[in-house]
């Protein structure tokens, strides 16, 4: 399990393939009309998204599901399918620095604790689930609010997945 802790200034995370990124924004330009450029990315299964519908610190843990049964249970939601790349990385970060990095850095985020979070990821096409992980605890304010990441290979079963919503609204 990899865990990142991450600022999420504006409600909506993104979990995108290091190179399908810098590919796709090496030498084109960004449409800031939010929120076609993560639906064109997760189209190309370069990137996926969701809607936390909050702002503040977000912990996201990555995990590797037991195999996903045909339907989700309560609270799983899928999310689109990334193909990874030899050599590749996983980036976790809010849509703000997304913009930032497809924008202004020909796709490549800035290193910033807090702001981005990479991983190394095996090659091959994995599907994306993610939800709201329970967190139990006393707590004098809000608790605090984590994600379960899923990815598991789905080389050879795009029949078998659910139908992608444009950005899953999760809370």
């Amino acid at each position: 399990m990899q865990f990142a802790q991450l600022v999420d200034d504006d409600g909506i995370l993104v979990l995108a393939s290091a190179r399908s990124l810098a590919a796709r924004f090496h030498s084109r330009a960004y449409d800031y009309d939010f929120p076609k450029e993560l639906v064109e990315g997760s189209q190309a299964e370069a990137c996926c998204g969701w809607q936390s519908q909050e702002e503040g610190d977000v912990t996201i843990t990555i995990r590797e599901p037991p195999e996903v049964p045909a339907e989700l249970p309560r609270g799983v939601h899928y999310l689109g399918c990334i193909d990874f790349q030899d050599g590749d990385e996983l980036l976790l970060l809010p849509y703000s620095q997304f913009t930032m990095a497809c924008a202004h850095g020909q796709g490549v985020p800035q290193d910033v604790e807090g702001l981005s979070a990479r991983f190394p990821f095996p090659a091959g096409r994995h599907a994306c689930f993610a939800r709201v992980a329970p967190v139990r605890g006393d707590f004098d304010e809000a608790p605090p609010l984590v994600f379960n990441v899923f990815l598991r290979e789905a080389n050879g079963t795009a029949g078998s997945l659910p139908e992608v919503p444009v950005i899953a609204r999760i809370s």
